[in-house]
């Protein structure tokens, strides 16, 4: 025997809290759901516009990001000299092995410190990665403790400009 209508709607008026209870709760769900979906367009949106198609990134099984990730150097030469590798102008092999770590560097505003991502690679990143433009300064020379950074790092991080030094992980 089937319930009339009538009793469900007296029900929602008579119960009014639970059922705007449920309704706020959908309404939340609903409301993470579309948040998380649109950060995570976000972020495949920012890595296609700031990626080369041509390039790729090879991490340690396992490792979710560069981070968390250690490629002994064994492996990296085995993987620089494989055949799917694209090659240069003079032939040699278009790759970067880089170490990414984090450093924590004072702000320009303010007395906090901030976590700044800092990456170590080869002279061959400039062939790499394309699209890197020196405005100020110059190439960092091989086996000196240089940096090159963005323009825009350099107005919120303190000791960045054209010849300043900056120490991080125990290096100056």
């Amino acid at each position: 025997m089937a319930l009339p209508i009538s009793y469900n709607v007296r029900n929602l008026l008579v119960r009014w809290q639970v059922t705007l209870l449920a309704i706020v709760g959908i309404g939340l769900v609903v409301t993470v759901f579309v948040v998380l979906i649109s950060m995570a367009t976000g972020f495949r949106l920012a890595l296609r516009a700031t990626g080369e198609p041509g390039n790729a990134v090879v991490v340690q099984r396992g490792s979710g990001s560069e981070l968390t990730s250690w490629v002994p150097p064994d492996d990296r030469n085995v993987i620089i000299v494989d055949d799917r590798v694209a090659r240069g102008a003079d032939g040699q092999p278009l790759a970067s092995p880089e170490v990414v770590v984090v450093a924590n560097l004072p702000k320009k505003e303010g007395p906090d410190p901030t976590n700044v991502t800092v990456r170590g690679v080869t002279p061959r990143a400039y062939e790499v990665r394309g699209g890197i433009e020196i405005t100020r300064g110059r190439k960092f020379t091989p086996g000196l403790y240089e940096i090159i950074v963005g323009d825009r790092i350099v107005d919120r991080i303190k000791g960045l400009d054209v010849g300043q030094k900056v120490k991080s992980q125990k290096q100056e």
